[in-house]
């Protein structure tokens, strides 16, 4: 395939076979949790087109429900918001205080 004389070659032969690729952020984040109306504060370690990984002080259950906002630190808008649910809750590798919240975007706000 070739578009305006340069050839792009795309496969998925790469490590992650995702619909879209993770990008790294490490910013801060604010999660409000449905229920509770109780916000946390984090930080915001990757994101994608479907997803974000979040780190925090506290474990969430899987399926909980949330709000995502992540507010640029440089002063840029819009910031991202999103509802978002809990998919997987991991320890986290190095920080034993600290957990791995992995999080399904399911509407963009």
């Amino acid at each position: 395939m070739a578009t305006n004389g340069v050839k792009c070659m795309l496969s998925k032969n790469y490590n992650e076979k995702r619909d879209f690729i993770r990008m790294k952020v490490d910013t801060p984040i604010s999660i409000i949790l449905t229920e509770s109306n109780q916000t946390l504060a984090g930080t915001c370690i990757d994101l994608s087109g479907n997803g974000l990984l979040v780190e925090l002080d506290k474990p969430l259950s899987p399926n909980q429900k949330a709000q995502a906002i992540v507010t640029s630190t440089h002063g840029h808008s819009p910031t991202l918001q999103a509802d978002v649910v809990v998919s997987r809750v991991m320890k986290h590798p190095t920080e034993t205080d600290k957990f791995e919240v992995a999080f399904e975007i399911t509407t963009l706000a």
